[in-house]
């Protein structure tokens, strides 16, 4: 199932952006564009991805991750 994880982190991505911000197709193109540029200056790298999302965006992918799993498990409660 791992080659469905990054389909569906995008279809996430653009749903978001379409609900939240009402993005179009258009804007939805040029967004998963943008992503694929950033995806190959870090040679899609996680760590280094992690490490630019905390300094570019004050984001700690990681983190945000690892507390979401807890609170899906039910292991914070």
């Amino acid at each position: 199932q791992i080659k469905w994880v990054r389909p569906n982190i995008m279809a996430c991505i653009l749903i978001a952006m379409h609900r939240k911000h009402r993005y179009g197709y258009d804007r939805c193109v040029r967004l998963l564009e943008e992503i694929e540029d950033i995806e190959h200056e870090y040679k899609s790298n996680p760590k280094s991805l992690a490490r630019a999302a905390q300094e570019e965006v004050g984001i700690d992918v990681r983190k945000m991750i690892f507390e979401k799993r807890e609170v899906s498990d039910g292991t914070d409660q």
